[in-house]
Formats: structure tokens, sequence, C-alpha cells
């Protein structure tokens, strides 16, 4: 496995670390060691390197270890320990026999022994595989091979310190029952009960109050894990910006009011609404943010954009003419991966355009019609795209569902939007920063320009958004 000297994160000084899961012929990919007589196993991997994914850092240790060619699928795990961060994908094997290879090969000798080997998956259980959390995870995948990404880490002391801003005039928890109050109340109440000790800057008087917004200068915001607020004020967002934490912010039922007023926080990048709004916003955006601890952890995959394995997806409406077709020879055109969904894309009229629309597809490998979504796999399954086409109708009755309001929620999960923006209703959120525009057939897609779901792995925007200075 190769090294850098580089420190990237001063709490993490070993940096990043990106690993594999190989498996072939329902076997695994390890390296067995003997050191000083002891046999323990490990799964391949090594130290990122500056200019590579994260993807291509695990393919080149694959390479370097073990001699065979493997592509990376999709991010298993991310394992947080005192030292690093360990990004684990699936490997889909290509080619090769494996040897010995790297710096392993070159340790080699009567005390250390390397040895790559595949592993039955019945004798996984009783292998001594290092460190305990790397097996333990390996077994939870191999429980669920199509669950999300999930979290792991060692850490036994995690910073459990939670800074709540309350608008001025609310008490935490309520006296009253305003709606408000009901929100801030359920966000302190769920940390507190989760093991976090939350810090309240609220209105003089509350018995939970910890300071007042005059006092704002003097909170040492670094011993807060995150900051959550519900305040919006223009000199107390900047602050919260230039603290250095993680910024979450609690939205009201005036979602467009306030995000077109917060969209431009470059720091403030995720949203926490109350689980009692759960069901109005589904209903009536079809956006859901949980308040939850592990939440804070578990959207980090998405931050690093190292899972988007698949190119395009399509929403259609009813009737969508020859759309499908455009988007279809477009992928064809430019090798890239199209999964369209919709039930109705055609009308009866359009039975020449479906026929031929589905002969393609059954003739391009990367094209699939996906069946049913349901509402709990839907983020889940926009985050795996880098483009997202929607040209469903503007009125309710014709939205695709479970997607509804589909552009604002691609936009939340980091896709790039390719829609009729122009139209307004609530495409008003799509424009010409943050979207392309779709008139006839998509615009030429470069990914290098793309706006940062296929970016090289960005430690900068690691380093603001996870572990802060």
């Amino acid at each position: 496995m190769s090294s850098t000297n580089k420190v990237i994160l001063k709490n993490r000084p070993r940096g990043f670390r990106s690993s594999g899961v190989v498996i072939k012929d329902n076997k695994l990919l390890l390296m067995k060691q003997v050191l000083r007589g002891e046999v323990f196993y490990s799964v391949p991997g090594g130290h990122w390197e500056e200019g590579e994914t994260l993807e291509q850092t695990c393919q080149r240790e694959v390479k370097e270890e073990f001699g065979i060619d493997v592509v990376t699928d999709r991010l298993i795990y991310y394992v947080d320990t005192e030292s690093r961060l360990n990004f684990v994908f699936a490997c889909n094997y290509i080619s090769g026999e494996i040897n010995l290879g790297g710096p392993e090969r070159e340790r080699m000798n009567e005390d250390d022994q390397y040895h790559p080997m595949w592993l039955d998956f019945k004798d996984i259980k009783n292998a001594n595989i290092e460190p305990a959390e790397t097996k333990e995870a390996i077994l939870r995948y191999f429980q669920d091979m199509e669950q999300p990404p999930f979290f792991v880490t060692n850490i036994k002391n995690l910073n459990k310190n939670v800074l709540l801003i309350a608008p001025k005039h609310i008490n935490v928890p309520p006296t009253g029952y305003g709606g408000r109050e009901r929100i801030v109340a359920l966000v302190y109440d769920y940390y507190v009960k989760n093991g976090y000790n939350v810090d309240v800057i609220s209105k003089d008087g509350s018995k939970y109050h910890t300071y007042n917004l005059n006092q704002l200068d003097n909170v040492d915001f670094g011993k807060y894990r995150f900051i959550i607020t519900y305040t919006y004020e223009p000199e107390l967002l900047e602050k919260l910006e230039n603290s250095g934490r993680r910024v979450l912010v609690i939205l009201e039922n005036n979602y467009s009011e306030k995000l077109s007023y917060i969209k431009n926080l470059k720091q403030c990048e995720s949203f926490v609404i109350s689980e009692e709004q759960q069901k109005q916003y589904m209903d009536n955006l079809g956006i859901s943010y949980d308040i939850k601890p592990n939440c804070i952890d578990m959207d980090f995959y998405k931050i690093t954009d190292t899972v988007r394995n698949k190119d395009i997806i399509y929403i259609g409406a009813i009737g969508q003419h020859k759309s499908p077709l455009a988007c279809l020879d477009y992928a064809i055109k430019n090798n890239l991966s199209i999964d369209f969904y919709g039930p109705m894309m055609f009308l009866e009229s359009e039975e020449n355009y479906k026929n031929e629309f589905l002969k393609k597809v059954e003739s391009y490998t990367k094209a699939k019609l996906l069946g049913e979504i349901e509402e709990k796999n839907k983020v889940t399954t926009l985050g795996q795209y880098k483009y997202f086409i929607f040209l469903a109708g503007l009125e309710k009755q014709e939205w695709t569902e479970p997607f509804g309001l589909a552009p604002l929620e691609a936009l939340a999960c980091g896709c790039t939007v390719i829609t009729q923006f122009q139209r307004g209703g609530h495409l008003s959120f799509c424009n010409e920063s943050n979207s392309i525009s779709y008139v006839d057939k998509p615009r030429q897609l470069n990914p290098s320009d793309n706006r940062k779901s296929v970016l090289p792995f960005d430690s900068k925007l690691v380093l603001s958004t996870y572990y802060p200075r």
C-alpha cells in the first residue's frame, strides 16, 4: 500500500484511505498476513494520493498489491478512526491472476509474510480479519448487498456537543404551543434523548437558556460537533458560516422563501426539519430530511460525490413524444448509462415512438427501464446519478410519483438537473446557474464541466463540511 506524508486533516493526520471488497466465484479477495506467528487478514487498500478520486485510489491499490484489474462499483461503507477516514467500495473483478506486489513484496521476510488469496464466503465468519470493524462491516454488507452506504467508527468518544439557536422570542423547551416552539422543542428533546449535550441560544429567562444572541461573540463554536439554527438573520448566519462548524438550518412551512433566503450560504449545506412536519413536507414538496444524529454521519458519502456510478436518470410524465428517444440517442452516442422512469411516458397516439424507444432500450446495454420506486428509496435513487432529466408536467396531477417536486429533490441530492426551468412553477428553483435548459434535446454534457458530482475528490470540501478546522 502506498503512502503520503501530506497532512490533509489535522485531526485525522493520516488523511484518507480507499479500500475494495472484491468478490469472485463466491470468494473474497484478502491479504493473509503472518506477523511473528500471528495470522490475520485484511482487505486491499491504501492511502489516497492528491489528484486521484477515491475510486482511482482503490483500483490502483488492488493492482499494486494483488496484480489484478478491478472496476469500482458503489461505496459500501466508510470508517472513521482516530487517524484517518477509510472509504470502502464494492469492486468488480475484470482480469488477471493474483500475485504479491507493491511495498508488501519488498517487506516480505520470515517474520512478516504476505499472501494474497481468495477466501471462501463460508470461512469469513471464522477468519481473523483486522481491524474488527472491517469484519463486522463486511458481514453486515453480505447480509444485504443493496443497502445504502453505512458509517462505521472505532472512535469511542465522539464529540456530542450541539449548539441550538432558536428565534429570539422562543423559550426552549416552549411554554406555549406555537408551531415554531414545537419544532425547536422536538429538536432539543431528540438530541438530548440521544445523549447529546445541547447548549441553547434563545430568549433570556428560559430554563434551558445558555446564551443570548448578544453574547454570540463570546461563544466558543469550536467545542460543538455541529450547529442547528432556526434563526435566519444575515449577521448571525455570516458568523455561523465563518465558525468552522457544520451548520444545519431548520426550515419552516414557507420552504420556498427560506430556501431562497439562504441558498447562497456556502457552508449551510444541510437542512433539518421536525419529525412532525415530515408528512407535510412529503405531501407538499416530496422532500424529507430526518432529524437524527446519525444523518450527520450518513450523508457524508453524498458530500464526497464518490457514489454517483450512474450517468442519467430520465423522469417523464404522460405523453413524452420524441423526448425519451432524443435522450436515449444522446446517451448511446456518448456511451452514457441512462435509466428511464415513468409508467405512462407515451400516449396511445405515440405507439410508433414507443415501439422504436423500447427496441433501442433493449439493444443498448447501458439503458434500463426502472420499476416502481418507493417513497423511502427516492433520495437514495437520486443520489446514484450525475444528471437528472425531468420533463414531467407542471400540474400536480401530472407529476410522476413518488418524485413530486423532483427538480428540488435532485438539486438537494447534488444532481445536475436538465429541465424546462423557464416554464416557472415548481421549476422556478432551477436556473442557468444550477441546471441545464432542456430544449428539444439535451445540451452537450461535458463531465469535466459538471457542477460537482463527477469532479475529483475535493479534500477542501471535506475539510469544511465534515471535519472543519
